[in-house]
């Protein structure tokens, strides 16, 4: 074999190593990027679960303890003021949930849909209870319990979410 031929195999040998490298690696890269797309979607929601867990916990627990007669020191405004940031809360954990449909994975995207439904209704019950209260309309027993319930599930669903995405991290 002349050396130029020689040459001319050693340059393409190290062109497909040099090629495969960089396809390992940028594979390796964008499974690194992934890991971490779904780690932040995953924590940004379960950071959003829980911060509306307190305010609309608190909403329905001033509701009924107003429409069981029992002293309360919120007054209207504050629970206006309570409830628009449930709201709030809500449609920020909303956003925060359609990361983890884009990014999440079979049963842990089920189990957030599954939160986030969760803490939907729980949340809005509160704030419904309240309004409800407010234009003089009574809570039923029955409605005091579904809102009851209705935390319970956020709270199972929740805690469904982070084992599950733990488990996947």
């Amino acid at each position: 074999m002349d050396q130029g031929l020689a040459a001319i195999y050693g340059a393409m040998v190290g062109a497909v190593a040099t090629g495969a490298t960089a396809l390992i690696t940028a594979r390796s890269t964008f499974g690194v990027q992934k890991h971490q797309a779904r780690r932040e979607a995953y924590h940004a929601f379960l950071l959003a679960l829980r911060e509306l867990y307190d305010p609309a916990q608190r909403c329905l627990r001033v509701a009924i303890d107003r429409a069981e007669g029992i002293p309360t020191s919120v007054t209207p405004e504050e629970l206006t003021d309570l409830s628009r940031e449930v709201v709030l809360l809500i449609q920020s954990m909303r956003r925060t949930h359609v990361a983890v449909e884009l990014e999440g994975t079979g049963a842990v995207t089920e189990m957030a849909r599954t939160a986030a439904d969760a803490a939907h209704d729980h949340a809005l019950t509160a704030v419904s209870l309240v309004a409800s209260f407010d234009i003089g309309r009574h809570i039923t027993p029955a409605e005091k319990a579904n809102a009851e319930a209705a935390f319970r599930r956020t709270v199972v669903a929740t805690n469904s979410f982070a084992q599950a995405a733990r488990s996947q991290l």
